[in-house]
């Protein structure tokens, strides 16, 4: 009997393995926190299927929709399915995803080395997150009615957090030492977009180290595929940005 189960686990457990959903994933490629999980999932091959959902509308295909709030009642994007599981905000899924895939590589399960990257996310989310807020968003998400003064103050503010990032990138190669970790693929998609090449929002003359750092990230595998639905829109966001600052 015991030979008997051996077997019929062996037969069934491909058999399941192909019953299962693939990984989808709920946002847009121009968001910053839904780029770092296709970053990482297109650097690690795993294979998922992209939902295109606008944030903040209730529309269809929207995060506002009563089907979108079912399994997302925050309303925001990344959000993912993962066969019936869902779960929201970027550094979440991340970390989800190197725990459940053994991607500790990127996300190390030495204690101390974790704790210094969950770490940064944290100050990421009230600092990082503020680039896009100051510079981004009130272009293209006219719809959060972002305060002026808030824009009026971006180049002290993200002057100061681009800094803070200059000055540590100074003493190591990556974010978090010198191996590329979960923190890098966050970091980089709010600081990469502002380069001129891209969406123009930000002068890089005076950070060396951030400038040396984009370049160590944009050779990582994965960057072109999670990154080409941005560049698609980037002559949309320049005329936008245009329009945007003739009326600030």
């Amino acid at each position: 009997n015991q030979l008997h189960c051996t077997r019929f686990h062996r037969r069934e457990q491909p058999r399941l393995e192909e019953e299962r959903m693939p990984l989808k994933l709920y946002g847009v490629p121009a968001s910053q926190p839904v780029r770092a999980v296709m970053w990482v999932l297109a650097h690690k091959s795993l294979a998922y299927k992209l939902e295109i959902t606008m944030p903040g509308s209730n529309k269809r295909k929207g995060s506002r929709t009563p089907e979108f709030l079912a399994m997302n009642p925050a309303g925001t994007v990344p959000t993912i399915d993962d066969d019936g599981f869902y779960l929201a905000e970027s550094h979440a899924i991340l970390a989800y995803l190197c725990d459940k895939h053994g991607w500790s590589d990127l996300y190390p399960r030495d204690l101390q080395q974790r704790a210094l990257i969950d770490q940064y996310l944290h100050w990421h989310h009230r600092n990082a997150r503020e680039i896009t807020l100051r510079k981004f968003a009130p272009i293209v998400r006219t719809d959060l009615k972002i305060p002026k003064e808030l824009i009026l103050q971006g180049d002290k503010v993200v002057g100061g957090i681009m800094r803070h990032l200059d000055d540590g990138l100074a003493k190591s190669k990556f974010i978090i030492g010198d191996s590329l970790t979960i923190a890098d693929f966050s970091a980089y998609c709010e600081v990469g977009q502002c380069q001129q090449k891209i969406c123009d929002l930000w002068n890089f003359d005076d950070y060396p180290n951030i400038c040396r750092w984009m370049k160590e990230m944009e050779a990582v595998s994965g960057y072109e595929q999670s990154h080409s639905g941005l560049m698609k829109f980037v002559p949309t966001i320049l005329k936008m940005k245009k329009a945007f600052y003739a009326k600030l």
